[in-house]
């Protein structure tokens, strides 16, 4: 079994490295779950590629419909993102943790150009499985963090995919 275990590792590094891995249908989506299997950690990411970030309430701008530029800090280290080939919208909009965002949580898309446009210095696949956030292969991280106006003009380059749930108070209900 530890050949074949062995085999697979190989194969899925293998992937990883070809352009394979990003092929749209169903061919691409079971390499792709194949290489999640593996655990492969993928060494280039495609400037095209698609990434998802969580939008809590907070970082959203209601009167403009978007997220605001602190959506794009994160004071805990290097900004987190999931590569959207490898994910759902739901998976990361709530996230991979235990303990989950708010149910009321928006999510955003970058691409990967605009993220280095921006200052982000690459960004680069580190996959997490721990106790507390198991299998999150999708995760990615910011190489570096964004300086000056550069969150702001990645908010602007942002598409919201799914915007953050805000419930009407009951005075505005019985305005209606």
């Amino acid at each position: 079994m530890s050949h074949l275990n062995r085999m697979a590792g190989s194969i899925a590094r293998w992937l990883v490295s070809t352009k394979l891995l990003w092929i749209g249908g169903s061919i691409g989506s079971l390499l792709r779950k194949f290489c999640a299997i593996q655990a492969a950690q993928i060494p280039a990411l495609p400037d095209s590629e698609r990434l998802w970030r969580s939008v809590s309430k907070d970082k959203y701008d209601r009167k403009n419909r978007c997220a605001k530029r602190s959506a794009f800090r994160d004071k805990r280290g290097p900004l987190s993102v999931d590569l959207a080939k490898f994910s759902s919208l739901e998976k990361s909009r709530r996230g991979y943790r235990l303990k989950q965002f708010p149910e009321d949580a928006g999510l955003v898309e970058i691409t990967i150009e605009s993220a280095n446009r921006f200052g982000a210095g690459g960004v680069h696949h580190v996959p997490i499985d721990t106790p507390e956030e198991p299998k999150h292969y999708c995760h990615c991280e910011f190489r570096s963090g964004l300086e000056g106006e550069n969150d702001q003009l990645l908010a602007d380059a942002s598409k919201m995919l799914i915007h953050p749930r805000f419930e009407r108070s009951l005075s505005s209900i019985s305005e209606a």
